[in-house]
């Protein structure tokens, strides 16, 4: 499921919410909300953005 590969993959970049939220000028409670799966999904740059940061690709964020 598309959330908990958000939450996996900031898991394994050894990344807090915090720091991702600053790094993206978001707010923390929207990662939150990513990683829960309630309200808004991130849009293709964000998504672009979080793999850049993790290390990883947006197929995977995506569950591909």
């Amino acid at each position: 499921m598309y959330p908990e590969s958000i939450k996996s993959a900031r898991l394994n970049a050894k990344l807090t919410q915090k720091e991702v939220a600053e790094a993206l000028r978001i707010s923390q409670p929207a990662i939150a909300k990513w990683e829960s799966g309630e309200g808004s999904k991130p849009s293709i740059s964000r998504l672009i953005q979080l793999a850049d940061l993790y290390g990883t690709s947006v197929d995977k964020l995506i569950g591909r």
